[in-house]
């Protein structure tokens, strides 16, 4: 990336954007489970005590800590989170925990219809934002696809406007530089208006002609 002449370098995301962030939230034990290669939340949903996922942003400090001459061709450094609507939209619930709220686009209840769990990953990705905000990352983007499912041009599933909003500004708040959100695919107006309500800096999309 850097020969290509790439301004802010990424690191290689060598698994999922998923995975990257539910596997290691599994293993701290609060209340995520996994099974079958299925997440669910049989009953809720805490803080982890420390933040997890971090070691993409170790990597690339220690990267320019060896190679000062590969830092002075670059303008900064990229990081990539998953954001909190596209991890509760892979995680399984209960009816009950979603007041019974109908799936529409899911087979069955997902976390995505919680508010209160949307909050919950939103703190926990905000965690991750702050140490790689601490480690130097330029751009840190909150990589948001599902929201390009849930918010269409005169509809909006699950939540208000001024509910994802809140939550993508609670996961982008301690990013001191330039939070960026990512979604591939159709943008509606209206998901559009929300982001542009957001305090996100950059609007990352991809459009096929």
């Amino acid at each position: 990336q850097i020969e290509a002449g790439i301004d802010y370098p990424c690191y290689p995301q060598l698994v999922g954007m998923v995975e990257q962030f539910l596997d290691p939230l599994v293993e701290q034990k609060i209340g995520l489970e996994k099974q079958n290669n299925r997440y669910t939340i049989p009953s809720q949903l805490q803080l982890p005590k420390n933040p997890v996922a971090t070691e993409y942003g170790d990597f690339m400090t220690q990267y320019f800590r060896n190679r000062p001459d590969q830092f002075h061709k670059v303008k900064g450094w990229k990081a990539c989170l998953t954001g909190p609507f596209t991890l509760a939209g892979d995680i399984i619930v209960s009816p009950e925990m979603v007041n019974y709220t109908a799936p529409v686009i899911y087979s069955e209840p997902r976390a995505i219809m919680s508010e209160q769990i949307l909050r919950t990953l939103a703190q926990i990705m905000a965690q991750i934002a702050q140490v790689y905000s601490s480690l130097g990352a330029t751009i840190i983007s909150m990589d948001e696809p599902t929201l390009g499912l849930i918010v269409g041009k005169k509809t909006i599933l699950y939540h208000s406007d001024d509910t994802i909003i809140d939550i993508l500004n609670t996961a982008i708040a301690p990013i001191q530089k330039y939070a960026s959100v990512h979604i591939c695919g159709r943008i509606s107006p209206r998901l559009r208006d929300i982001l542009l309500q957001s305090n996100v800096k950059i609007l990352d999309h991809e459009f096929q002609k």
